[in-house]
Parts: C-alpha cells; sequence; structure tokens
C-alpha cells in the first residue's frame, strides 16, 4: 500500500440486514436508561452515480429511520434532536454527518460494550470488500 493509508471500500452486498436491524435495536434496549443524551444530530446526504440507486438509498434510509427513531426516543433523554436524511442527484459519494454530546457513567455501559464488540467485528468483516 502506498503512504496514505485508505479506508477499506464497504458494501452492504454481503451483510444479512435482519442480523443488522436486530443487533442495532439489541444494543438500544441494552443501553435503556443507561445513556443521556444533550445533542443528537445526525445528517445523512445520499449520493451515487445513478439517480434510480440514490432514491432507493434514501428511500431505505427513511425506512430505517423510521423504525429505529422511535424505539430511540422511546429509550433514551434526549434534549436536541435533529435528524436529516437527504439526497443529492449530482453528487456520487453518500455523506454522514453525526454529531452527538451525551453522558453516562462508564462502568453501567462498559459490559454492554464488551458483549457487542464481536457483533460489530463480524459486521465490519461482512461490510468489507476487497478491491480487487
Amino acid at each position: 500500500m502506498n503512504s496514505k493509508e485508505s479506508s477499506p471500500e464497504l458494501s452492504f452486498k454481503n451483510i444479512d440486514i435482519n442480523n443488522l436491524i436486530d443487533t442495532i435495536l439489541k444494543f438500544i434496549y441494552d443501553l435503556n436508561g443507561k445513556i443521556y443524551f444533550d445533542k443528537f444530530h445526525i445528517k445523512i446526504t445520499f449520493a451515487n452515480n445513478d439517480a434510480a440507486t440514490t432514491g432507493l438509498m434514501l428511500g431505505l434510509g427513511f425506512s430505517i429511520c423510521g423504525a429505529i427513531v422511535p424505539i430511540i426516543k422511546q429509550n433514551f433523554c434526549i434534549k436536541n434532536e435533529l435528524i436529516v436524511l437527504d439526497a443529492d442527484f449530482n453528487k456520487s459519494d453518500t455523506v454522514v454527518y453525526i454529531d452527538l454530546i451525551a453522558h453516562t457513567r462508564l462502568i453501567l455501559i462498559l459490559f454492554v460494550i464488551i458483549y457487542y464488540i464481536p457483533h460489530a467485528l463480524k459486521i465490519y468483516g461482512d461490510l468489507k470488500t476487497d478491491k480487487n
């Protein structure tokens, strides 16, 4: 590899979406009452070279957001929330902006995080693809 380390290319082709959503929801439920958000801002601008794919990505984003956001609101205290999903049909790269300010007692979530590390590594391994 050259001196500039590039991040691996990620693809959702090999991922089990049911397992991904199940893991996210279980993680959220396990953190119930342990994290308090002062700021919860997420902005995703979907983009792809193909306009139809961009539209599908936006629709998938809205459906995932529609399923997960009510659960997050139900399980966490959030003071300032902003979630924006948008599409840019003139660009080719999706942009994700996440700005979170949260507070907790570390010992309360340490065991939850340790439990989910193998799950996160498996999902990340499914997302990685070779550039060959």
